[in-house]
């Protein structure tokens, strides 16, 4: 077992593994675990570059929530909260909203305290853990959202760089190590600004009223397929907040023909064209001060021909071009 040694390197023989070097020293072997992480993105750059296949899986990203532990408590076990036969109270909750996407609660810690994890400078991540008595103030979770190649794609290094992106944006917020924070109430009102109350923060690098609000974005982008219902609640938004959306229309995966290409006989167009014309009545909505509507499509460039059709077809859409 070797500490603080690095794996710097595979070395392949006919296609098969030959060894590593780790911490500068060559070492022999035929069969080869890796059990990293999602913060090691230079062993899978590494990989990339070997040319080993990889496939990019669903994985989830949010923030550390603490409460008191009595307030805990005292929900679970109502009047008997605080005897020293019970243990200190846990939950878990879960949702999945009509897109398929889970927000939930994991790694609950009783009693414990929120924990810096960060692996990169100029990068905020923070974790949760209990000591063994489980006897602080607050207690502490994960509150969660799954997130899968809707949001970065196919690509396995795009998806680590999405999270990186997202590690980089919470350091931004505070432009230190401290973590942003706010609490819940100010962010379900959609107030930036921090005012912890009876629940004083445990992160021991200390916190900064931060607005978590798609981390200052001008625009989000969006599912369109769902109709107007998960469309409209959204512009009210914007129209609030002088922001904006990029709905997909022509996605640059490939195999987003299975469906976006299909023709709707009804109109004798392809489905992407008829979400692009939604985006366009969509964007009716938010006017723009310079021609440009405040609803965008996400056209891929990797469709060059659907691209120009979409062009031509929506003169006053800002076009999202991935791929």
């Amino acid at each position: 077992m070797r500490f603080d040694a690095r794996l710097e390197g595979i070395a392949l023989e006919n296609g098969a593994v030959a060894g590593v070097t780790a911490g500068g020293v060559p070492i022999p072997a035929e069969n080869l675990v890796l059990a990293v992480g999602h913060s090691a993105r230079d062993t899978f750059a590494m990989l990339r570059g070997l040319g080993l296949e990889m496939t990019a899986k669903p994985f989830s990203v949010g923030v550390r929530v603490e409460h008191l532990q009595g307030e805990i408590d005292k929900g679970l076990y109502g009047r008997w909260a605080g005897h020293p036969l019970l243990p200190k109270g846990e939950y878990q909750l879960s949702h999945r909203d009509r897109e398929g996407r889970a927000v939930y609660t994991f790694c609950m810690c009783p009693g414990g305290v929120v924990v810096p994890a960060a692996s990169v400078e100029g990068t905020v991540v923070t974790n949760g853990m209990s000591y063994y008595s489980r006897d602080g103030v607050n207690a502490n979770a994960a509150l969660v959202a799954s997130v899968d190649s809707r949001d970065f794609g196919d690509d396995p290094i795009k998806a680590l760089s999405w999270q990186e992106g997202l590690e980089k944006a919470a350091w931004r917020l505070t432009g230190s190590y401290r973590a942003p924070a706010q609490t819940a109430g100010e962010f379900l009102a959609g107030r930036p600004g921090f005012a912890a109350g009876r629940v004083a923060p445990s992160y021991a690098i200390g916190v900064e009223g931060a607005s978590f609000e798609a981390f200052g974005a001008d625009a989000l982008t969006v599912n369109g397929y769902l109709g107007s219902d998960g469309v409209d609640p959204l512009l009210a938004v914007c129209a609030a907040k002088d922001k904006g959306i990029f709905v997909l229309a022509k996605t640059s995966n490939p195999s987003s023909g299975e469906f976006q290409d299909q023709m709707l006989h009804a109109m004798y167009e392809p489905l992407y064209r008829a979400m692009g014309n939604m985006c366009q009545q969509w964007g009716l909505k938010l006017p723009g001060r310079y021609g440009y509507s405040g609803v965008g499509a996400v056209v891929g460039a990797t469709y060059p021909q659907q691209l120009k059709e979409l062009r031509r077809a929506l003169p006053n859409t800002m076009f999202l071009v991935p791929g």
